[in-house]
């Protein structure tokens, strides 16, 4: 019998676990969407939650395009959440674990939508 460790599926101790941590400390996303603000408890848990969804774009690697990615913001982190449009480009950055540390504008919009199609609201 072999001693083998054994294999983990989810590359945190494979040596790829920093450069995949470096690459999730700060992204460059641009908004296309901000969901309603959202506050409760949990019927499961019972604790409660405050939280704002705001989707949006990136480029990635071996992908002709862009990503689509929902980011939770939540209210009760002590971070405060920016005066964010559609179509501002935002820097996102992330700790080690991969949970969100910081939210700032890059670059605002330049008039109403960012250059985005016309969409219908959202019901």
């Amino acid at each position: 019998m072999l001693n083998r460790r054994p294999r983990l599926y989810n590359n945190l101790s494979s040596g790829r676990s920093k450069n995949i941590a470096q690459e999730r400390t700060r992204k460059m996303y641009q908004v296309v969407g901000i969901g309603e603000r959202r506050t409760g408890t949990a019927s499961r848990t019972g604790k409660p939650y405050d939280f704002t969804a705001i989707y949006c774009t990136h480029p990635a690697e071996n992908v002709k395009g862009v990503v689509a990615e929902e980011i939770m913001f939540s209210h009760t982190s002590g971070l405060t959440l920016p005066d964010i449009a559609i179509g501002d480009m935002i820097n996102v950055s992330y700790d080690k674990r991969g949970f969100l540390q910081g939210l700032t504008i890059a670059e605002k919009s330049s008039g109403k939508g960012g250059g985005l199609p016309n969409l219908p609201p959202g019901k």
